[in-house]
């Protein structure tokens, strides 16, 4: 009797001790999941206005601008410890591009730099690792606003008119047209123009609210300019906000319009009339087929080209601008290139088959690695 009675003491002890256990992991995870609950409903939740940082806040001591022609002549030292401003005159004209490079669309660029005697920088918050650039850049709400700032650094640094700024998805198309050319057709007569944007190919359809891309512009180094680019980077945090689509190009839209500088109705209806460019006081909206085309249009564009007739030298896109989304322009480069060429024989067509042959000669896309290409060619299967 007596050893059953121990046996029962023993097994209400450990009963207890597990129970006891049971207890501190519930009120544990409780507290945690609480705290987790508390802790992400306040950071997610969206804010009313923008959180305005100070420009003065943010890490301009920690871009780094590597001289894509020269190799990496122009470094932190000679920016921001030496103060020298870099060897351009007032009627350069400076191609610039920012954040993670990629090493087979930038041959093109600097191709196309070495060719016409332009400066082309490549800025980031990075360190190199001989050819090698690795992004350091601070965690921010956007990448977007490193263009901006680099833009502003290089007012201040070089005395360049223009900048040409180009998203890494981005080629030249017409490798002999000169920068000064493009610049000089769609400026407005009174010499007042600031910045020069593509029209989006969706521009004409009242239903969407695009207008122009702001992943490839040309801008002039001025007040407007430099205006623009800092509240750009004052209202980042907007580009957060899902009223914008996560489109910072919405964002343009509004500092623009807020300026009085544009009025994206107008430019849709000049889009859908066929009537660009639209030449505003300090911004011209410029057709695709003229300025920057979407390589996704090249095959519509060639068809159209065509069919207007052989009256006149076909007008070749200054610029062709794949989709960078989910990096998958390469493959869509490499279908362009290698594969989508027109076959019908007309001069037209024969015109605008050999300037794409020029500007896919310098690309080499066996750099990628094959992890790369295969993270991107599901990527492009999954979007087509």
């Amino acid at each position: 009797m007596s050893k059953n009675k121990n046996v029962g003491v023993k097994s209400g002890g450990f009963l207890r001790r597990r129970l006891s256990t049971l207890i501190v992991i519930i009120a544990f995870s409780t507290v945690f999941l609480s705290y987790g609950y508390l802790y992400f409903s306040k950071h997610s939740r969206k804010e009313a206005t923008p959180r305005v940082i100070p420009l003065s806040a943010l890490a301009w001591e920690d871009l780094v601008f590597h001289d894509i022609i020269e190799g990496m002549s122009a470094r932190r030292e000679a920016f921001f410890r030496n103060r020298k401003t870099l060897n351009t005159s007032s009627d350069d004209v400076v191609i610039l591009t920012v954040g993670d490079p990629e090493k087979v669309l930038v041959e093109n660029r600097k191709t196309y730099a070495r060719r016409h005697g332009l400066h082309y920088f490549h800025c980031g918050c990075a360190t190199s690792h001989g050819n090698d650039i690795r992004s350091t850049c601070p965690r921010m709400d956007t990448g977007k606003w490193q263009v901006y700032m680099c833009l502003l650094t290089l007012f201040n640094e070089t005395k360049a008119k223009w900048y040409l700024y180009m998203d890494n998805d981005a080629i030249f198309y017409d490798m002999d047209r000169e920068p000064k050319s493009i610049i000089s057709e769609l400026s407005n007569k009174a010499g007042e123009t600031s910045l020069i944007f593509s029209a989006e190919d969706m521009a004409s359809r009242p239903n969407k609210r695009h207008a122009f891309n702001a992943g490839v512009f040309l801008a002039r180094r001025g007040a407007f300019a430099k205006y623009v680019f800092s509240t750009l980077l004052m209202k980042r945090m907007f580009f957060r906000d899902p009223r914008y689509g996560f489109k910072d190009t919405l964002v343009w839209y509004g500092v623009l319009e807020e300026a009085g500088a544009v009025v994206i109705k107008d430019i849709k209806n000049q889009a859908a009339l066929g009537r660009l460019p639209i030449f505003f006081q300090n911004v011209t909206v410029s057709e695709p087929s003229r300025f920057s085309l979407a390589a996704n249009q090249w095959s519509t564009f060639v068809k159209a080209s065509e069919n207007r007739g052989p009256a006149s030298r076909p007008q070749i896109p200054w610029i062709l601008h794949f989709l960078g989304m989910a990096r998958r322009y390469h493959w869509e480069a490499w279908s362009l290139c290698r594969g989508s060429s027109i076959t019908e024989e007309s001069d037209i067509v024969t015109t605008l088959n050999e300037a794409l042959r020029r500007a896919c000669v310098p690309l080499d896309f066996t750099l990628q690695s094959p992890s790369g290409r295969l993270f991107e060619l599901g990527a492009y299967l999954l979007g087509q």
